[in-house]
């Protein structure tokens, strides 16, 4: 683990603080929490939306497949369309709603660690009395 030279003074700010710990998490680049928080609202509606057409896509293929059996086992060519209609759905909306989970669950991440609370105080240790520093 790499160590983080942090100087305190009067002009030293928690954000600054949560700034140097948010480049050691691998989240930052060098943006600020509106900035985290309109990605993750817009990487949300994405995962929503991959959701959405996923589960589309998976009715889709059901009732292509439920509806349009014949007495062969065979489907008609209609029915066939939809179900094929159905995994090409679901094959759009998986990398959505993958790809959309984890880049807004890296932005929550970054809002987290940017509204972490951060304070230096000076308290009891197990070594005596000593300054604490708790993110």
């Amino acid at each position: 683990m790499r160590g983080a030279y942090i100087e305190l003074n009067k002009t030293s700010s928690s954000l600054a603080i949560n700034r140097v710990l948010l480049e050691y998490s691998g989240l930052y680049n060098g943006q600020d929490y509106d900035h985290y928080q309109r990605l993750y609202k817009s990487y949300n509606k994405v995962k929503i939306t991959g959701t959405i057409i996923t589960i589309i896509g998976l009715g889709t293929i059901t009732a292509g497949y439920l509806f349009g059996r014949s007495p062969a086992g065979m489907l008609s060519e209609n029915d066939e369309l939809i179900f094929w209609g159905g995994i090409v759905l679901v094959n759009i909306g998986m990398p959505l709603w993958i790809s959309g989970g984890i880049v807004s669950s890296n932005n929550k991440k970054a809002m987290e660690i940017i509204n972490r609370d951060t304070s230096l105080s000076l308290r009891p240790t197990t070594n005596g009395i000593g300054l604490v520093f708790s993110f």
